[in-house]
């Protein structure tokens, strides 16, 4: 065999081995934001709301809020429609709901770079998703409020209008102070 031919030989062993490391690298980190993935859908499904129709209790309720509570604070747009927009959902109920009620999708092994937009939710999740007391993102049967109670004196809307999501907080004026904002 000649000098060459050695040379080949010992190139294609070195390109073959480097391929084989290069493959098993991606491999492994895919393994792990795969893994990374499951356990950040976990912790956020565990956060996910139920959307339900408001009951006669919960529009009582609602009516109490508005008629005597404190409002705190309203936006239009506010920080959860500044945050659908960056992640190019329009600010409006239905997206709302779809955020903090839905699942996020299963990691896609087979091909990573549907994963980006997964994790790019997952953000939006993390930073949208409020307590809520009952566990229920109240919804009027319009579709166009959303009612949810982070504590028992405190009370966040949001309401589609036409130029966006509208959000309005309300604290409870004999609470100011226990649970307040």
């Amino acid at each position: 065999m000649s000098i060459s031919g050695k040379k080949v030989k010992v190139v294609a062993v070195l390109g073959f081995g480097g391929l084989t490391v290069g493959a098993f690298l991606l491999l492994s980190a895919h393994l792990r934001a795969g893994s990374a993935y499951r356990l950040e859908r976990e912790a956020l499904d565990a956060t996910l709301l139920t959307a339900q129709v408001l009951d006669e209790r919960a529009s009582r309720f609602l009516e109490e809020v508005q008629q005597n509570w404190e409002q705190i604070y309203t936006a239009l747009p506010g920080g959860y429609g500044e945050i659908m927009v960056r992640f190019d959902l329009e600010p409006s109920v239905a997206h709302y709901l779809r955020i903090v009620s839905e699942p996020l999708p299963q990691f896609c092994w087979l091909w990573p770079p549907a994963n980006r937009r997964s994790w790019e939710l997952a953000e939006a999740k993390r930073e949208t998703i409020p307590r809520a007391t009952d566990g229920v993102a109240h919804v009027s049967p319009e579709g166009d409020l959303v009612m949810v109670q982070p504590n028992e004196n405190q009370v966040m809307f949001f309401i589609e209008e036409p130029g966006g999501l509208r959000e309005t907080g309300y604290v409870n004026p004999n609470a100011r102070g226990e649970n307040s904002p």
